[in-house]
C-alpha cells in the first residue's frame, strides 16, 4: 500500500532527498539486501554519500544500531561504517525512548517516543550522552550551512536535551531544562500539487 500511494524513484524502497545544506538518505532494512553491507541498499547508500556535496548528510531508518533501551535493544546488524562512508548523523526509532549516542564522529539519535508506551532503560551504553524514557516527545531540528541544532521536547513543553554541531565539529553539552517549546505557526491550508519523482531536489 505504501508504494501504491506514493510515487518514489526507482523501486521505491529507499530514496534520498536534498534540501538546502542537508541530504537525507532513507533506508528500508528489509528489502534489497536488507542489513547486508554488501547488499543493494548498502552499496546505494555508500555511493550516494560519496557523491553528496551537502554540508550535512543524515541517514535514517527504523531499528536503532545503538541504544541503552531494553525494549528492543541495539540492532547490531545496522552498525554499518556510516562515518567512513560520509554520514554525519543517523536517526532511528523502534526503541520507545529518546537517546543521543556518540560513536566516533557520528551522532546517533534514537527517538521512538512519539506516542506509544515508553520502554525501560538499562545501563547506559558507551557513548550515550543523553537519555529519556519518561516523556513522549519529538525533536525540533534546525540547520544551516554552519550549524546543526537539535532539541528534544517532551510532552508539557519540557526541553529534555539540546545538541549543537558546527561545521568545524564543536558540540554542546547535553542539557535538561524547563524551557518551553517555541510557538509554531499553523501550516497554511493549500491544495498541494504532486511532485515529480526525483532523487535530488
Amino acid at each position: 500500500p505504501f508504494i501504491d500511494y506514493l510515487t518514489l524513484p526507482g523501486h521505491e524502497y529507499f530514496l534520498d532527498l536534498g534540501r538546502g545544506p542537508v541530504h537525507f538518505f532513507a533506508l528500508d532494512l528489509y528489502m534489497f539486501g536488507g542489513t547486508s553491507q554488501t547488499g543493494e541498499t548498502a552499496l546505494w547508500l555508500k555511493a550516494g554519500l560519496a557523491a553528496s556535496t551537502s554540508q550535512w548528510n543524515i541517514v535514517y531508518f527504523h531499528a536503532s544500531p545503538y541504544t541503552s533501551g531494553t525494549g528492543n535493544g541495539s540492532y547490531t546488524p545496522m552498525r554499518w561504517p556510516f562515518e567512513a562512508w560520509g554520514a554525519d548523523f543517523v536517526i532511528s526509532g523502534h526503541e520507545h525512548s529518546y537517546e543521543r549516542v556518540n560513536v566516533g564522529n557520528i551522532t546517533y539519535f534514537v527517538n521512538g517516543s512519539g506516542g506509544r508506551g515508553l520502554y525501560s532503560m538499562g545501563t547506559p551504553i558507551a557513548g550515550s550522552q543523553a537519555r529519556d524514557n519518561t516523556h513522549n516527545g519529538a525533536m525540533l531540528v534546525t540547520v544551516d550551512s554552519n550549524q546543526f541544532n537539535s532539541k528534544f521536547y517532551g510532552a508539557g513543553n519540557v526541553l529534555i536535551d539540546e545538541y549543537t554541531k558546527t561545521s568545524t565539529g564543536a558540540t554542546s553539552a547535553p542539557m535538561a531544562t524547563n524551557t518551553p517549546m517555541p510557538t509554531l505557526s499553523p501550516m497554511p491550508t493549500t491544495t498541494a500539487s504532486p511532485i515529480a519523482p526525483s532523487t535530488t531536489i
